[in-house]
């Protein structure tokens, strides 16, 4: 009996940790990464791999923030307004005078910028934000 209490309680832990997810950015890596073989809960992420995974617009999850990337919080911080639409048709291919900020959360932004998924660059970034 022992044996489906625990994996009773791993599937209720999985199911809320995807419940709680945020609409595009979650630590599942880390919730995953800390089962021990209990079956228990561990904290801390996963050392060398990703820190917070994002979603793209059809669902699909990437990770968006590495272990290496510098922390600039514990919290994330969502800003005002909502991101612009995401594009159907990529714009031909330019070069950059300035690439294009990749992030994981609003707060990786400079000023009002939110981070929005880019469908052409295939990762969230910072772009203005539309009311």
């Amino acid at each position: 009996m022992g044996g489906i209490k625990c994996v009773t309680v791993l599937v209720v832990v999985t199911l809320a940790a995807v419940t709680l997810a945020a609409e595009t950015r979650f630590n599942l890596g880390s919730l995953i990464a800390g089962l021990n073989d209990g079956g228990s809960v561990k904290g801390g992420s996963v050392k060398g791999g990703c820190r917070y995974w994002c979603r793209t617009p059809m669902g699909q999850s990437y990770c968006c923030e590495e272990n290496s990337d510098p922390q600039i919080s514990l919290s994330t911080r969502v800003k005002s307004g909502r991101c612009p639409p995401v594009r159907h048709q990529c714009p031909p291919v330019r070069s950059f005078a300035i690439r294009p900020t990749q992030c994981s959360d609003d707060s990786r932004c400079p000023g009002r910028d939110k981070c929005c998924y880019d469908t052409c660059l295939q990762h969230h970034t910072c772009k203005p934000h539309v009311y």
